[in-house]
């Protein structure tokens, strides 16, 4: 290996570095902050927080950009402590560093596949380190003098002869230390966030034997202050308490807990105390990289109706639509009652307008760890999904959150 051609690759390698791990910094916030909105997601197609939260986005719950993390620190320290003088045959560096650079390439470009042709959706930190790779691998090429067959003959001679240096020895064992330590402290996609609940919600039913101290809505009130908050990064907006829900039009679930809600809703969400949010969490992989596949073919659609007709103020009209006729929705049904109630006319361009709002509540879904629907949230208590509260407990629930924030 040249000295420039090291110098060079040891620049791309701290670059890569720099760039991987700004990848796992947004991507670790995204995973424990719900209202964090990484500076890379520029819109629908350029978007960050879809790649890193899709199925692409870790491996064995590993996030892939630790592994970059990983590779380009490898490559700095060969890069940096490769031996340039001499006779340039008995350099073997850049051999190493051509071996890894190879199999990195395999794995961006199966990463990119991913990305481009399976997500549609382009990730600018990710890109920068593929060019890194890339650059490397070239560079590295013409820099391998040693033969790739010879390579695991004289690995093992290799690492003790490199590791017999102090200073060597230190760079390995500081860098074991911060990628092993970096893989622990990671939070993983099904460890992030709090649990659930602590256990769960006690029946309300009430009986003459019932004592004041057996009261069903003394023991719910205990439950729910015992439940774990987590921030949704949805604000308060001067109100007391915010419900949260993440609905699917074609999930029969949501339409059911609507029913029931409803008139709840109405009531305390028509005073400034309570302030109410839906937010879209189709379970289909064409608007939705959080889940790991589709459920509900049409539920894109049906939500961009639903926003479609909303800014227009007919919103309660098509939601009320889109769950009468759940069983039989159709993306030509879809676009035909939009035409009716709310006077769309092309679907198709609306969807090119709400797309990017429906994925970023489907991003901030991922980041709650949102994986059934409907999941809601009262000033930041998940509510049960194995289980639906009964309408009693939700008022109950919204009254006791009034009371606490007095």
């Amino acid at each position: 290996m040249s000295s420039r051609n090291r110098l060079l690759i040891l620049t791309l390698a701290l670059v890569g570095l720099a760039v991987a791990s700004a990848s796992a910094y947004v991507h670790h916030k995204v995973l424990t902050d719900a209202s964090y909105i990484s500076p890379c997601d520029i819109n629908e197609k350029f978007n960050c927080t879809q790649v890193y939260l899709s199925q692409y986005g870790s491996v064995k719950g590993i996030p892939v950009a630790l592994g970059g993390v990983a590779w380009f620190g490898l490559i700095a320290l060969i890069a940096w402590f490769a031996d340039t003088s001499g006779d340039a045959k008995s350099h073997v560096a850049g051999a190493y560093v051509f071996a890894l650079s190879t199999v990195a390439l395999a794995g961006i470009l199966s990463l990119a596949y991913a990305s481009f042709f399976i997500l549609k959706t382009y990730c600018v930190l990710c890109m920068a380190t593929y060019v890194c790779v890339i650059s490397i691998f070239v560079l590295s090429g013409m820099s391998s003098n040693a033969s790739m067959m010879s390579l695991p003959g004289r690995l093992v001679a290799d690492l003790r002869k490199a590791l017999g240096q102090p200073a060597r020895m230190v760079a390995a064992l500081v860098y074991l230390i911060a990628v092993g330590s970096a893989v622990v402290m990671f939070p993983s996609a099904s460890s992030a966030g709090p649990a659930r609940t602590s256990a769960p919600p006690p029946k309300l039913e009430t009986s003459a034997q019932t004592t004041p101290s057996q009261d069903p809505k003394v023991q719910f009130e205990e439950w729910w202050n015992a439940q774990p908050r987590i921030e949704t990064g949805v604000p308060l907006n001067g109100a007391k308490v915010v419900i949260v829900k993440f609905s699917d039009f074609q999930c029969p679930g949501c339409k059911q807990t609507w029913l029931m809600y409803r008139d709840i809703i109405a009531k305390y969400s028509a005073t400034p105390d309570v302030r109410y949010v839906m937010k879209d969490f189709p379970l289909n992989t064409a608007c939705n990289v959080s889940i790991g596949g589709t459920i509900h073919p049409v539920a894109c659609e049906a939500s961009v109706a639903f926003r479609a007709a909303e800014a227009v103020g007919k919103g309660h009209e098509m939601e009320q639509w889109i769950f009468d006729n759940q069983a039989t929705l159709t993306a030509a049904s879809i676009k035909a009652a939009a035409n009716r109630i709310a006077g769309i006319t092309n679907l198709d361009a609306e969807a090119t307008r709400r797309l990017t709002a429906i994925k970023k509540d489907t991003a901030d879904g991922g980041a709650l760890q949102v994986q059934s629907t409907p999941t809601y949230f009262i000033n930041g208590v998940r509510l049960p999904t194995n289980t639906w509260l009964n309408p009693e407990y939700f008022e109950l629930a919204i009254q006791l959150e009034l009371k606490r924030v007095k």
